[in-house]
This record gives structure tokens, sequence and C-alpha cells, in this order.
């Protein structure tokens, strides 16, 4: 009854979810095939053609049965952290804003880079997108700022790197959508947790910052490698198999995720 009473928004949500997708039929089958999919997937198709509602319906979708159960449970564990420790109207009306700003941020910068007809522009540009997954992940972006240090500005370190590894070398559209989601959780974090009784800041020291730049460098050339050979696709710096790609891709993603990161350091 504890978390019924503490964690409305969350288990609504993830309730909503599995309603939506039984009577829709997306639990049974994928939701990509049925008729009525483009008019509530979010992507650059949807708003062209005037559905300024589907950065939020997508959000209750997912796109494959066997996805449900990792959708629902990051949800949950994300945005029920959240709302435990903030409160239901604040977390409510973070998760939901954030879901549909990270959507129309990356379909806007999807329009603007549309005439420089790379693959990877064209490819995601076409495509249609569902889930709660920018929510998420703006909610679990909020919470390093109520860690003790040094852990907060590793956790911070630790998504900013998993929203930029996946961007440059998947590149879907559901990567570039967490990429705004997890920087604007990150400054909302840094600005809000001193507000929300947030432990005070305390500045790295230099061999801590030391160990986090060259642990940062090598896990992100180690999973720009296996991404590169494991999941080979035209991302957004060139195919992810080529050398090239692979060492001006680690480069891009760290200097991407340092950039929230790095002002947020003593914050």
């Amino acid at each position: 009854m504890t978390a019924v009473r503490r964690l409305p928004f969350t288990l609504l949500c993830a309730a909503a979810v599995l309603v939506v997708g039984a009577v829709s039929g997306a639990l049974w089958s994928p939701a990509a095939s049925a008729p009525w999919y483009p008019h509530v997937a979010h992507g650059v198709p949807s708003l062209l053609e005037g559905r300024w509602w589907t950065p939020l319906t997508g959000a209750f979708l997912a796109g494959t049965p066997w996805a449900y159960v990792p959708v629902i449970a990051t949800f949950v564990v994300a945005v029920g952290a959240a709302e435990w420790r903030l409160g239901t109207r604040f977390t409510a009306l973070f998760v939901l804003f954030a879901q549909a700003g990270a959507v129309l941020v990356a379909v806007s910068v999807l329009m603007l880079l549309h005439d420089t007809g790379r693959r990877w522009v064209v490819a995601s540009a076409a495509s249609l997108e569902v889930g709660f997954s920018a929510g998420a992940l703006a909610a679990l972006a909020l919470l390093p700022a109520f860690a003790q240090p040094p852990w907060r500005l590793r956790l911070r370190l630790v998504l900013g790197l998993y929203a930029a590894v996946a961007f440059v070398f998947v590149g879907s559209l559901s990567d570039l959508v967490h990429l705004p989601a997890v920087a604007g959780g990150l400054l909302a974090g840094a600005r809000l947790g001193p507000r929300l009784g947030a432990p005070s800041p305390a500045r790295p020291s230099r061999r801590e910052l030391v160990v986090l730049v060259a642990g940062s460098a090598t896990l992100v050339v180690v999973c720009g490698y296996l991404l590169g050979r494991l999941l080979p696709v035209d991302g957004p710096l060139g195919h992810t198999a080529s050398p090239t790609t692979l060492w001006l891709g680690s480069a891009v993603a760290l200097v991407i995720a340092a950039l929230p990161v790095s002002g947020l350091r003593l914050r």
C-alpha cells in the first residue's frame, strides 16, 4: 500500500502500457505491423502529417512483444525512484515534458539535416518509433544529483557515455531521442537538486578526474569496436565497422558525454 500511495504516476503509467498493449494487440504481435501504427508512433513522418499527439501516444506502446518486459521494468525502476524521491506532481510533469521534448528535439534535428542527404539522416527521418524510454532516462538522469560524492560525477558520466556511445555507434531514432533526454535530466538534476535536499557538492580530486578520463576513453573505444563488429550500420559519422569511424566516433562520443558532465561536476 505504501508503494501505491507514493508511486501512483509510475504504477498508473505501467498499467496503461499493459492495457494499451493488450487492447491494441501489441502484446501479441509487433506494433509496427499494425495499420494504426503510423497514427500513434512518433517520428518525422508523423509530425509532417500533422499528428502532433504522437510524441506522447507512442510512449504507451513497445515495438515488439518481447520488449514489454524491459520497457516496463526500466520505467518502473527509473521513474519510480524519481517519484519516490521527488514526489508525484513534479515527476509526472517532468517525465511527460521530457518524453515529448526529447522527441521534438530529435525530429527537429533530422528535419534540419535532411537536405544533407546522408544515409543515416534519411533512414532515421523515415523511421517511426514508440516507447517511454526518453522519459524514463530523463528521470534516471535526475537521480545522480542526490548521490554522495564521488558517485555523483561517476553516475553522471556513465549516463552521458551511454547516450553518446549509443548515438554515435548505433544512431537509431531512439538513440537520437535519448541524447537530449539524458542531457536534460542531468541539467535539471544539477539545477533543482540543491533545492530538493541534494548533498553538498564536492570538488573531485585530480586523481579522480584522471581515472575517470582514462576509464571513459577505454570504455568508449571498446564499446565502439564491439558495436561496430556486432551491429555494423551507417551511423551519424559513417559506417561503424570502419576504423576511421571508430576513432573519430570515440572522440566525438567523449566530447558529447563531457559537455553536460563537465559543467555539472561541482554541483
